[in-house]
């Protein structure tokens, strides 16, 4: 009996060190090629913005009114908006900040509202070489100034979101 207390000591908080040492390093939900929406000539269509040359995302005016209520205790609200990347880029990986993640969360291309989330490599068509998602942001609050991480490739940049409300200087 005492050398199953002293195993269960020992044993326990190993498998449960490893079981979270791979939940942190699993990979991202994937948006898939079959989830574009729609295929634009430019990125920068209707407004958005291109950063790191080859992801188009929303600019203030399409981020800045309030997330609507939503269904669901975890994510109240949600602030729809599209996000572009260009066809042939290598796969895009977008992830909300550490310290962000029991506030916001992300999904586009239908996929369940996660905290880090990879847009594939995708072909595309001459004439309309930019892929766009439908998706957008999942909030605890109605209004937030969002950050998020965004790596193509060995480049990365990080960007802010002014969702509901404008993103100031240090924000």
């Amino acid at each position: 009996m005492k050398l199953l207390r002293i195993l269960a000591l020992l044993v326990f908080p190993a498998l449960a060190a490893i079981g979270a040492r791979s939940a942190d390093s699993a990979p991202p939900s994937t948006a898939g090629c079959e989830q574009i929406a729609l295929h634009l000539r430019s990125g920068s269509e209707d407004g958005y913005r291109i950063v790191l040359g080859r992801v188009g995302i929303p600019d203030e005016e399409h981020t800045s009114g309030r997330a609507a209520r939503h269904r669901g205790a975890q994510w109240p609200y949600f602030r729809r908006v599209g996000l572009v990347v260009r066809g042939g880029t290598s796969p895009v990986t977008i992830t909300v900040p550490e310290g962000w993640r029991d506030r916001v969360a992300i999904s586009w291309g239908n996929t369940p509202a996660v905290s880090s989330l990879q847009i594939a490599s995708c072909g595309t068509s001459v004439s309309k070489p930019w892929n766009a998602y439908a998706g957008g942001f999942h909030l605890r609050s109605r209004a937030a100034c969002v950050p998020l991480d965004i790596r193509v490739g060995g480049r990365s940049t990080s960007v802010r979101f002014g969702v509901g409300r404008a993103c100031g200087a240090g924000q």
